[in-house]
């Protein structure tokens, strides 16, 4: 099934859509279909959480570039939990980390080409070989850091349009991966792109993903604070209660 926005919601002014992993992959293929006009300014396939959220709420240019995806899943239970607070009939959350493998699979199998730009150097290259152990047919249109300074993005999107990609995978961290994608979006020739944060670090093995009972309950927050307390405190220990307050002073719409 492909989703479209016909059913997004707005929690508190940030878009959510409720899709399953399954509808997500074939929203991809779909959305990167081959014959479909590379002049036109491509999907954006993006995601919000707790911290994501925090951030759109304070900065209006995120929040106005996330309404302008083509599609907003729910990666954290924490955003489930708002949305389902409210009367909203939405999935559990979207955790990439779990389905990547299976969305690469259909790719492959559709023939679409994947660009990905993310990560530090080399993160992407060790992610790809764990990943090929699970999809072997799976090849890569072009592989680039996310590591780059400004003045270099049009050398990056020169980089990427010749390798002529039908998908492209940024991941460069919230918000500069979505502000990015949108100050480029009219010169990147490329059907659909999705914004993954950390994602490939997963899968390079730099970051450990949390048991699976933590995750089912919620507590991946919590797993990610004990193994990086100093980097993720302020995001978890101040950012979670300030998610939860606006939250119950907030409200949901549906759009129409």
């Amino acid at each position: 099934m492909i989703r479209n926005s016909s059913n997004r919601i707005l929690l508190s002014g940030v878009p959510v859509d409720p899709v399953t992993p399954e509808e997500l992959a074939d929203t991809l293929v779909a959305w990167s279909d081959q014959a479909r006009p590379r002049n036109e300014p491509p999907k954006h396939i993006s995601y919000v959480n707790a911290h994501v959220h925090n951030l759109a709420r304070a900065n209006n240019a995120l929040r106005s570039t996330l309404r302008n995806t083509s599609l907003c899943y729910a990666d954290g239970a924490s955003v489930v939990w708002a949305c389902r607070r409210f009367g909203a009939n939405i999935p559990p959350r979207l955790t990439a980390a779990d389905f990547l493998p299976n969305v690469l699979r259909s790719l492959t199998e559709a023939d679409r080409r994947v660009f990905f730009l993310a990560g530090a150097p080399n993160i992407a290259n060790r992610a790809i070989a764990s990943l090929q152990e699970s999809v072997p047919n799976f090849s890569p249109a072009g592989i680039h850091h996310g590591y780059f300074a400004e003045d270099e993005s049009s050398q990056v999107v020169a980089e990427i349009n010749a390798a002529r990609p039908d998908v492209l995978i940024v991941g460069m961290g919230t918000p500069r991966q979505e502000l990015w994608v949108d100050a480029y979006r009219d010169t990147l020739q490329v059907p659909v792109v999705w914004t993954v944060g950390a994602l490939l670090d997963y899968f390079a093995g730099t970051e450990k993903r949390c048991p699976r009972w933590m995750g089912d309950n919620g507590l991946e927050w919590l797993y990610r604070l004990m193994m990086h307390p100093r980097r993720m405190a302020s995001r978890y220990l101040i950012g979670n209660p300030q998610f939860v307050a606006a939250m119950l002073r907030g409200k949901l719409e549906h759009v129409a």
